[in-house]
């Protein structure tokens, strides 16, 4: 008989009934902020769950997060919220190994706990680390789940220049990435001739997001008066930092059929559907380049660097690399040509079929989350 995994109650009552676990359940902690990190940890819980037989504690900050609603009776999930139940959590959590996809661990205001826990981190992206995420932001991990071999350059270099303790770095891959070949291998390409093409558009955010700059709404009305389909998924943290963009969009084009606005970040069915994504510095646009093989064109809008000292680290970024490599990148000064250059990446049979790419960059094709979840039992 399945057990249900969700928690009833209060904050304060899932925390404590999450304290109340026996020490099996503890031994693997998954934290997840919300339905966006499912695609993340999902796939490493379900391969934990069904092909090692592990207990599993999943604890979440949403209570739209699917993982709250996987029902498995080797699953214990809880809703801990956001507030300070979270906080005191975090602080005082006993279990063997806590896994996350949370940059600035103790810098910011979750902090790692008082007791002795290993904690374990899980890339939301492809981007390196010394760019698109504050300095320090995974000093306080034990074990980092790796991309590729760029980002062990990076955070070994990281480790010698500011004399860090060394962290063990995992081959891992992009467990995001993998659940996107997944879900598109087999599936038809685009038959229907006569239907418009469909844009697919996933800025990052903060710095270099185009949809957070004046640009984005030009970028968008050249889209549609071009005829394009056109989808914009927006970052949770763009909505977060600017609850008002979502709405504003709709007003902008509530009379345009050819556009929609897309906010769970844990669905696929636009990167499938889609012809061509544009974006500009969203590891997004690597994830779907890599996995579907589909054109992708940048929007030049200044890099996003998080870190001031990056160049520091003396390597470049991946994000940046990756995008001379297989996309078109156009000035955010001529947003007026996009339309032709989308009409010229789509134009030819050859364009049409895909791109190669390098899967030496990337770890574990396919397989991310199964070399994640042995090296957890390994330890475990």
């Amino acid at each position: 008989m399945k057990l249900p995994s969700l928690s009833s109650g209060t904050d304060l009552q899932a925390a404590r009934e999450f304290s109340r676990l026996e020490p099996g359940f503890r031994d693997i902690v998954f934290y997840s902020e919300g339905a966006g990190d499912w695609p993340h940890l999902g796939p490493i819980v379900e391969t934990l769950l069904n092909e090692h037989g592990r207990r599993v504690a999943y604890l979440s900050s949403d209570p739209a997060d699917p993982g709250l609603r996987l029902e498995h009776e080797l699953l214990r999930a809880f809703n801990i919220g956001t507030g300070s139940t979270r906080t005191v959590l975090f602080r005082t959590i006993e279990c063997r190994e806590f896994v996350m996809t949370i940059p600035d661990l103790q810098n910011m205001w979750l902090k790692r706990s008082v007791h002795p826990v290993h904690y374990t981190y899980v890339f939301h992206s492809t981007n390196s680390s010394h760019t698109s995420y504050r300095k320090g932001a995974f000093d306080h991990y034990d074990t980092i789940m790796c991309v590729g071999p760029y980002h062990i350059d990076e955070i070994r270099r990281t480790e010698e220049i500011y004399g860090l303790k060394p962290k063990e770095l995992v081959e891992a891959g992009s467990v995001k990435l993998d659940t996107v070949m997944r879900q598109f291998e087999g599936l038809p390409r685009r038959t229907e001739p006569n239907d418009p093409l469909e844009v697919l558009v996933a800025p990052t955010w903060g710095q270099g997001s185009m949809i957070e700059m004046p640009i984005g709404e030009q970028v968008l009305r050249t889209l549609v008066d071009a005829g394009f389909s056109t989808v914009v998924r927006l970052h949770p943290m763009t909505v977060r930092h600017h609850p008002d963009l979502p709405t504003r969009l709709q007003a902008l084009f509530r009379d345009q059929p050819l556009f929609a606005l897309e906010q769970d970040m844990s669905a696929t069915e636009s990167w499938l559907r889609s012809d061509l994504m544009v974006s500009d510095w969203s590891g997004a646009a690597t994830e779907y380049a890599f996995a579907l093989e589909k054109p992708v064109v940048f929007i030049d809008t200044p890099q996003k660097i998080r870190n001031p000292e990056w160049k520091a680290i003396g390597l470049p970024a991946f994000e940046d690399a990756i995008r001379r490599d297989f996309g078109t990148i156009v000035p955010a000064g001529n947003v007026a040509s996009i339309a032709k250059v989308i009409s010229n990446a789509l134009g030819s049979d050859a364009k049409r079929d895909g791109h190669a790419v390098d899967w030496r960059r990337i770890y574990n094709r396919r397989a991310s989350e199964r070399a994640i979840a042995a090296h957890m039992i390994a330890v475990y």
